[in-house]
């Protein structure tokens, strides 16, 4: 039995907060939308699998929301304490307020965001990056930095992407690997200036392209260029590629999938390189 207290119900030892108007399920909601992100310097890991991954990569994770009312990890958030972590038991309706999945799991993290501008990625002698232009969709930044923790590649680079590192669906989507491969932020101009310091060999994808993918050396220091699904790359981008390729297409269709695309690619450079 709990006493009630206020908008809080005195559970055990802790607080239970049950209201969806509480305070703290109000801030944590805003983080739902990029401006909150922005202004708290915060997001929103949703779900044990996620959260465990976080703790491996030693993500700054401040809080752990917890509903028993659905599947919790008990072991995980035994974790969680260990670690410092505030740990907040939340009642059914103000937990749905705040998570994502249709079918939540009982645990929701918060952890502080961090800077992805092009100037803070740390690589000494870069040899197997993506750059990927005008990146839209959240899943598809998702499944890029999915593919790009598979084929070890040392960094994603998004020129002029309009999505954020931190939306729920990208995070979803990367199977979190969004915490393991660095993702950094840049112009177009930033993009190839930092290629051509570091050395990096550009090689574009378009299907005007002459060459295909297996008539190209991806041995040696390359940044893989991809475009976005609609319009391919800009004409900027492909003028200053060192090689342009393209994916043989014997069907009707005249493109795949950017994280189809970039999958191929990758395993290519993987099987040289190997």
């Amino acid at each position: 039995m709990g006493i009630e207290v206020g908008r809080f119900r005195r559970h055990n030892a802790g607080v239970l907060i049950e209201s969806p108007q509480n305070p703290t399920i109000k801030r944590l909601k805003e983080l739902r939308e990029v401006k909150g992100r922005r202004v708290q310097g915060r997001f929103l890991i949703d779900g044990p699998r996620e959260a465990e991954r976080a703790l491996q990569k030693n993500i700054g994770m401040v809080a752990a929301y917890v509903c028993r009312e659905f599947p919790v990890d008990e072991n995980l958030i035994k974790e969680f304490s260990i670690r410092g972590m505030e740990i907040v038991d939340v009642g059914k309706r103000a937990f749905e307020t705040i998570c994502y999945r249709e079918n939540p799991v009982g645990i929701l993290v918060e952890a502080k965001t961090w800077n992805t501008d092009l100037t803070d990625l740390k690589l000494k002698k870069p040899t197997f990056v993506v750059i990927a232009e005008d990146i839209e969709k959240p899943g598809n930044l998702g499944t890029l930095l999915r593919s790009c923790d598979a084929a070890g590649v040392e960094a994603l680079i998004g020129c002029d992407a309009t999505v954020d590192l931190f939306n729920a669906n990208t995070l979803r989507a990367s199977a979190s690997a969004a915490f393991s491969v660095p993702y950094a932020t840049a112009s177009r101009g930033e993009a190839l200036a930092w290629a051509k310091r570091n050395g990096v060999k550009i090689i574009a994808t378009s299907p005007d392209a002459e060459k295909t993918l297996w008539e190209i050396d991806l041995k040696e220091p390359v940044a893989i260029a991809i475009g976005s699904e609609a319009w391919g790359l800009t004409p900027e981008f492909l003028a200053a590629a060192d090689e342009t390729v393209a994916l043989p297409m014997l069907g009707l269709g005249d493109s795949l999938n950017v994280s189809v695309a970039t999958g191929i690619m990758l395993y290519e450079a993987l099987r040289q390189r190997r």
